[in-house]
């Protein structure tokens, strides 16, 4: 064993020594320019890595502080802050933000309506032309194969047949002209806080409701903020169904408040055009829930030039 130890020392370099050396004064450093202190071990001699500078990165919105879609906005101005309202206004933007509706300008849409039998048969069939100026509620013209035509602008009704003036027939066109404005303006006129306030949907004894999203909107010319008339009136309401709100609205319903009589419209054959959604066919209902009448819309043609659409008869 002594003897191998001798061999190691002989083969060791000349003047190397095994003593540790005498520390100097000052900062020593070392290859890679990293101070040595004294009682310290150096730092590795791994190549020093460059720091990519961070990134700002925006805070994310606290919960519940997102910003609303435009339609989840103007629906605000009609439906309270609750949940139902939040619902609705999903279901809204699904078929398209009211923006986009009233950007369409005056637009011109061709319906067939028929009337069917208990039996599915078809009793009659009809088309009808309408003019409706998104922009303005209160413009509406409607052309019939029969010679009459009826139009409203700021709320003044004028019914003609065959280009002669027809006094008589105003209160029927007034009647017309709201329904097909219902029809042509679905869903966004339920954001027109000037005409339409929420109110809560009335309890449906109906077997298909159940487990279905409703909202109510009454007219609100006729609404009272305050409290309940003190004489009853007849008050036109729309309500709104969907049996799931994920899916979209499945039903349209209206009527008058104090009648029994509610006019129930399903919603069906839902197509894409101009950046909405629109039901080309509204299939209503009869009590026992078969189809009596169906509105079927073959032509939807927006960015009407007005002067070929008056909504005023001369």
């Amino acid at each position: 064993m002594i003897l191998a130890l001798l061999v190691v020392l002989a083969q060791s370099p000349q003047g190397q020594s095994t003593q540790p050396s005498t520390p100097r004064l000052g900062v020593e450093f070392d290859k890679n320019g990293w101070p040595v202190d004294a009682g310290r071990t150096a730092p590795s001699a791994s190549p020093r890595v460059e720091e990519k500078p961070r990134v700002a990165l925006p805070q994310a919105a606290p919960l519940g502080e997102s910003k609303p879609s435009p339609a989840a906005a103007e629906i605000q101005a009609v439906l309270p802050a609750t949940p139902a309202a939040g619902s609705f206004s999903s279901c809204l933007g699904s078929v398209g933000e009211p923006a986009i509706f009233r950007s369409l300008g005056v637009v011109r849409l061709q319906w067939r309506i028929r009337v069917l039998g208990s039996d599915g048969a078809v009793l009659a069939e009809r088309e009808v032309v309408q003019f409706t100026d998104t922009a303005d509620p209160g413009r509406e013209r409607l052309e019939f194969s029969d010679g009459r035509i009826y139009v409203r602008e700021n709320g003044r009704v004028q019914a003609q047949r065959h280009g002669v003036p027809w006094p008589t027939l105003e209160p029927q066109a007034a009647e017309e002209l709201d329904r097909f404005a219902l029809h042509a303006r679905f869903p966004w006129l339920l954001c027109d806080a000037a005409k339409y306030v929420a109110v809560p949907a009335v309890t449906s004894a109906d077997a298909a409701d159940r487990g279905a999203s409703r909202w109510r909107f009454q007219a609100a010319g006729n609404a009272d903020s305050v409290g309940p008339p003190i004489v009853a009136t007849a008050v036109p309401y729309v309500e709104v169904v969907a049996a799931d709100p994920a899916a979209g609205m499945s039903e349209l319903r209206h009527g008058i408040t104090g009648s029994s009589t509610t006019r129930r419209a399903r919603l069906e054959d839902w197509r894409e055009l101009h950046g909405l959604r629109l039901p080309f066919r509204r299939s209503y209902l009869d009590e026992q829930g078969r189809k009596n009448c169906v509105l079927e819309l073959i032509a939807f043609e927006p960015g009407v030039d007005s002067a070929k659409a008056s909504f005023r008869l001369q």
